[in-house]
């Protein structure tokens, strides 16, 4: 089997070809679904004025994605269900309230007395450190570091809480930001030895967006659900849709997934994701 994907599969058009000419088995890889940042104050009022592109005032319109999200868990076999946390301690970096607390570098393009909420500083190294500002949010132990009440919790699942260094930030539910320390993820899906994550979530083009960019440079075969994910910035959601598509992730909405998920929806670059990996492994 790995010398056929050898010598078939340089090629991504002849790869994608195969795939697709591919009689059809029903073949259902280890899965995972990762849900990211679904704390209570993410759909606060007051955190809420980021999470574009819905009607962002409205904290019940915010709550429109964990419908979908729900009916995924409802209907959906998936083999193992994560869900993230955001478990800030109270004198994290991204706060904007906390911005007194660390010296700004001299390359930072705003200045702490000009700071804003969303704002991106510099804080002074060794090396400088690129940071947003964000609202005071998820505090560890407290209600807005919670689950969403609606979001359905699923028995045997597991969570991982990221974000626990006060010095670093963490969009990404691998790894930090400066990839210092990883989660607890990457050794339950290793255990798990899933091959396909199925990620959605809060913020489409921050966590949700970098969770999706270390699964596929980590060679997981990454589907991004469009619309159980919402957004800050309507380009930089464009941007996180890039990355996923060019490195031979999808793109799906939910009503597709189940399919996916049993193996009857084969999607080729997902099949073209899983030679490279194998040609990769062989290589090494």
């Amino acid at each position: 089997m790995l010398s056929r994907f050898k010598r078939v599969y340089y090629n991504k058009s002849r790869a994608v070809a195969s795939w697709s000419k591919a009689s059809c088995l029903g073949l259902a890889l280890p899965n995972a679904l990762v849900r990211i940042l679904m704390g209570e104050e993410i759909f606060s009022r007051n955190f809420g004025q980021c999470m574009g592109p819905v009607p962002t005032q409205d904290r019940d319109a915010l709550g429109e994605v964990v419908d979908p999200i729900n009916n995924l868990l409802e209907t959906v076999q998936f083999d193992t269900v994560f869900y993230s946390l955001d478990w800030h301690p109270s004198d994290h970096v991204s706060f904007i309230d906390n911005l007194s607390q660390r010296k700004l570098d001299a390359s930072s393009p705003v200045s702490a007395a000009d700071a804003k909420t969303y704002d991106t500083v510099i804080f002074e190294g060794p090396p400088p450190m690129k940071q947003r500002l964000w609202p005071r949010h998820c505090v560890q132990d407290s209600w807005g570091a919670e689950l969403h009440k609606d979001l359905k919790i699923m028995e045997n699942s597991t969570m991982v809480y990221k974000g626990t260094n006060p010095e670093v930030d963490s969009y990404s539910v691998f790894w930090d930001n400066k990839k210092l320390t990883e989660t607890t993820l990457v050794s339950q899906l290793q255990k798990r030895n899933a091959t396909d994550i199925y990620i959605c979530g809060l913020a489409y083009d921050v966590c949700v967006g970098a969770t999706a960019a270390d699964a596929l440079a980590s060679g997981y075969r990454t589907i991004l659900i469009d619309d159980c994910s919402r957004g800050v910035d309507l380009k930089d959601i464009e941007k996180t849709k890039n990355t996923v598509t060019s490195n031979s992730g999808v793109i799906v909405d939910s009503s597709q997934v189940k399919a996916m998920v049993e193996g009857r929806d084969r999607r080729p670059e997902l099949g073209y994701k899983l030679a490279m990996e194998l040609k990769n492994a062989m290589c090494e």
